[in-house]
């Protein structure tokens, strides 16, 4: 009855229409609406349901978990017969019933495979698995705990997500990846405003001289010995320093594991970027080893030696080890400042005997 609801005050509103769990987090991408779509993670039932759900063979279902949705075109065709479904149901899942009234009258069913903009039934599970990401392990308990994972970039949806803290836990993370590719998108602005002072004989923006510089290893020039800035050594599990004020050798932080794995992340992505038309797919296996420094008015820098898998799956299926090193940098965007309290300014101008603690709202980065 949701999906008649659903039809009959929202139909001409809107392209695409979703059902699903209360612990999924959505995140849905322009598709073709145009033609009659039926999408969501493939499923045929538990093994012990096998053969119970009346399902003829080449039949399937959309995973109620993970999500399902429909083109405006699927529920023209279906909601009209609506209660034909409800009075001919074989069993009691929910999900099983409406992928069988798609399939019986929307003329179509939960489809395979999706690539581009093409949707063909293919019968290759890995495409909808990574779309419709659904993390049952029982070990995790309802919990996505994994988030610097392709598996997590490439999803539509990620389920399940059991308490109200993992799913602020995961918008956090995912308002955190658009905060980087908005300070990202400025830094690329300003090394735009920059080349073009430069074009145009204009004066240079401080600013844009300052964030816009091109990457390089030599931004930061000592003047003395003492100000360059050394390199920590790292493997996979610990970092060695050579600095006077820092342990000779410690395990990897949070921190820094947190900020490799996002780093190896996009590296990963941007070398497989063109993997399809490859015929390829390279896929991350270890650190060897790296070193890392930061440059407190630019950035952190790595090198980092990487151990890879190269695998080759068009003619002649090989899987090679490959090292390879990347050089990167991470430039700082413009600072942002805020406060931990709220400014009283009358206070703050009290004499000290009557304000025995002046900086109790100091703003801090």
């Amino acid at each position: 009855m949701m999906l008649k609801y659903i039809h009959d005050h929202y139909l001409d509103k809107y392209e695409w229409f979703m059902r699903a769990d209360d612990d999924l987090e959505l995140f849905l991408r322009s598709l073709n609406s145009s033609k009659p779509l039926y999408l969501g993670q493939t499923g045929l039932g538990m093994a012990e349901e096998l053969g119970r759900l009346a399902l003829e063979p080449g039949e399937n279902f959309c995973m109620g978990g993970p999500g399902m949705i429909f083109s405006r075109e699927v529920l023209r065709r279906m909601v009209p017969h609506i209660n034909t479904c409800l009075r001919e149901m074989y069993t009691t899942h929910e999900d099983v019933e409406v992928g069988r009234c798609v399939r019986r009258f929307g003329g179509t069913q939960c489809v395979w495979s999706y690539e581009g903009a093409l949707i063909t039934v293919l019968h290759l599970f890995s495409q909808m698995q990574q779309l419709f990401y659904e993390n049952y392990e029982h070990n995790k308990k309802g919990f996505i705990e994994e988030l610097h994972s392709s598996k997590i970039h490439n999803a539509i949806t990620l389920h399940p997500n059991k308490k109200p803290a993992y799913q602020y836990r995961l918008h956090s993370f995912m308002l955190g990846r658009e905060i980087s590719r908005l300070c990202y998108r400025s830094i690329l602005l300003h090394r735009q405003g920059l080349l073009m002072s430069s074009l145009s004989d204009t004066e240079v923006q401080w600013e844009d001289q300052q964030l816009g510089s091109p990457p390089s290893y030599m931004r930061y020039k000592p003047s003395e010995r003492h100000d360059v800035i050394e390199w920590d050594f790292l493997t996979g599990r610990h970092v060695y320093s050579a600095a006077e004020n820092k342990v000779a050798r410690q395990s990897l932080g949070n921190s820094l594991r947190t900020a490799l794995e996002g780093i190896i992340l996009q590296v990963m992505e941007m070398i497989n970027e063109n993997s399809k038309t490859r015929g390829r797919v390279i896929d991350f296996k270890e650190i060897q080893y790296g070193y890392y420094r930061v440059d407190p008015m630019h950035g952190a820098e790595y090198i980092i030696d990487l151990l890879l898998l190269y695998k080759k799956h068009k003619g002649r299926k090989i899987t090679v080890p490959v090292r390879r090193h990347a050089y990167l940098q991470q430039s700082f965007s413009r600072p942002f400042f805020t406060e931990t309290d709220e400014l009283d300014v009358l206070s703050s101008w009290l004499p000290s005997t009557l304000n025995p603690n002046p900086c109790l709202s100091c703003p801090t980065l």
